[in-house]
C-alpha cells in the first residue's frame, strides 16, 4: 500500500478543485561521487533499482559517465554520504563508491 508514482514536489488534491503550488528549486550541486554496482552480473538488475532509489532520495543530479559509471552529485560530502547510505541500507543497492573517473 502506498503512493508508488509520487515524488517530493508533487501536489495531491481533489480533482474538482485543483491546486497549483510553486515548484521546488534545488541549487546546483557542488560535489560528485561515482557509484558502481559490486557484482558485475547484477548490474542490469541494480540499474533500474538504483534509478528508482535516486528519485526517492532526491538526488539533484544523476548521469552516466563515458566510462560507464553512474555519477551522483549533491550539495556536500554529508549530503552524498546520506544518499549512499540510504541507497545501500533502505534500497539494498550493493555498490562501490569511488571518485568520478576512477574505476574500482
Amino acid at each position: 500500500m502506498g503512493l508508488k508514482s509520487t515524488l517530493t514536489g508533487h501536489t495531491l488534491c481533489d480533482e474538482k478543485s485543483s491546486v497549483i503550488l510553486e515548484a521546488m528549486t534545488f541549487p546546483e550541486p557542488v560535489i560528485s561521487v561515482a557509484i558502481e554496482p559490486r557484482p558485475r552480473l547484477t548490474r542490469k538488475n541494480s540499474a533500474s533499482r538504483f534509478r528508482s532509489s535516486c528519485r526517492k532520495t532526491l538526488v539533484p543530479r544523476v548521469h552516466r559517465s563515458g566510462n560507464g559509471q553512474t555519477i551522483i552529485s549533491g550539495m556536500g560530502e554529508l549530503h552524498l554520504e546520506i544518499i549512499v547510505d540510504r541507497l545501500m541500507r533502505e534500497f539494498k543497492v550493493d555498490a562501490n563508491v569511488v571518485s568520478p573517473g576512477r574505476l574500482s
